[in-house]
């Protein structure tokens, strides 16, 4: 399914150079590696640099019992071996217009996404925003290991990037691929599909 999106673009796995993991739970880094032709196992984005927290590494060799069921050390075997793996510590610009910033609050070591490109922004919450109906700040998910760091840090990032007319990228959502919210919160507009092109 990646290499057909990809390649609707005119891309192929192998041009990718840098992937983002918000967290490591199994269901955001159960792509890492894949099964190529001959069986064997290989990082389905092989020139790609993968970043993550330093603090989400260190629970990902070091799990809480809560969490051990949620990091699956098969994911990320290649990831060191192979030297793809670059861990930061706080924020930073990772390309021109793309920006991490740790949060927590999902995780301990859960970061954001900030894209900017050609006047406008998208933001990618991650887990902070898993779906658009999520967009009322106290409203966590069981998942949640910090849930009242999520909700604190959910407050300032809805109004930030909702002030700033910002998209808003769901990971998890069925429904809606992005959209935008209005100052209540309500989504003002979703995103459509075939737009893509257009923003990069």
């Amino acid at each position: 399914m990646e290499s057909a999106c990809l390649e609707s673009l005119g891309y192929c796995r192998e041009d990718v150079t840098q992937v983002i993991l918000t967290h490591c739970d199994f269901d955001h880094a159960g792509g890492i590696e894949m099964f190529e032709e001959n069986g064997t196992t290989g990082l389905t984005f092989p020139a790609a640099t993968h970043f993550i927290q330093e603090k989400e590494w260190q629970d990902v060799e070091k799990p809480h019992r809560r969490a051990e069921s949620t990091y699956f050390s098969e994911n990320f075997a290649l990831l060191r071996k192979k030297g793809k793996l670059e861990l930061i510590n706080g924020n930073k610009e990772v390309s021109s217009g793309v920006m991490l910033f740790y949060t927590g609050g999902h995780t301990r070591g859960h970061q954001i996404v900030e894209i900017r490109s050609k006047g406008s922004t998208g933001v990618h919450l991650g887990d902070l925003l898993p779906t658009h109906v999520h967009n009322h700040p106290l409203w966590t998910m069981s998942y949640d290991n910090f849930p009242l760091e999520v909700i604190d840090r959910k407050s300032e990032l809805l109004k930030k990037y909702t002030d700033m007319e910002s998209w808003f990228l769901l990971y998890h959502d069925p429904f809606v691929r992005a959209c935008r919210f209005a100052r209540d919160f309500k989504v003002k507009e979703k995103w459509q599909a075939g737009r893509l092109k257009s923003f990069i």
